[in-house]
């Protein structure tokens, strides 16, 4: 089943493929009726995996945070944000991620969701570390974004989009 397939897959600490085989709560939009222990058991699976969901995709985020893919990185923290609001580890890596992919506003917006929802739901105000980090982002000038760059394939194609991206009249190498 996929959620054998899952756990297994968490096991081997497969972050990709255990994404790829949990994207929705286990027999979400169901209930047993009449049957209270099932009913019972079954959120228990349900809130489980959600909890090992939300670990492989830290997991995973970290890691493509650690390659360079900060875009990646960024999109998986924002589909766990979206998943638990209130994760601020999980705000505080988006918020270190964001000045480069040039998601500043998107970031920015996403911290004060979350500290109204802190604010209202627990009563409590962001961490000193959270606050850091959006005082840094906020301190950015959006003329500073980085801007990518042209995907390599190193082709001729290639050598002239580089060339033109790096305003460099030379060759591209024989």
């Amino acid at each position: 089943s996929d959620v054998a397939a899952f756990r297994q897959a968490m096991g081997r600490e497969d972050w990709p493929a255990a994404l790829s085989l949990q994207r929705a709560p286990l027999l979400e939009g169901h209930a047993v009726r009449g049957f209270g222990q099932l009913d019972d058991w079954l959120a228990r699976q349900r809130d489980a995996l959600r909890a090992d969901w939300r670990r492989a995709a830290r997991a995973q985020a970290d890691a493509l945070e650690s390659q360079g893919d900060a875009v990646a990185a960024f999109a998986l923290l924002r589909q766990q944000l979206h998943d638990d609001l209130l994760a601020e580890d999980t705000l505080q890596a988006l918020l270190r991620v964001a000045p480069a992919t040039g998601e500043r506003v998107a970031a920015l917006a996403l911290f004060e969701r979350f500290r109204e929802h802190a604010a209202h739901t627990l009563g409590l105000p962001p961490m000193p570390q959270t606050l850091a980090l959006v005082e840094r982002l906020r301190a950015l000038r959006a003329s500073r974004r980085p801007q990518p760059g042209p995907r390599c394939c190193a082709g001729p194609r290639c050598w002239a989009a580089m060339r033109r991206w790096l305003n460099w009249p030379r060759a591209a190498p024989a």
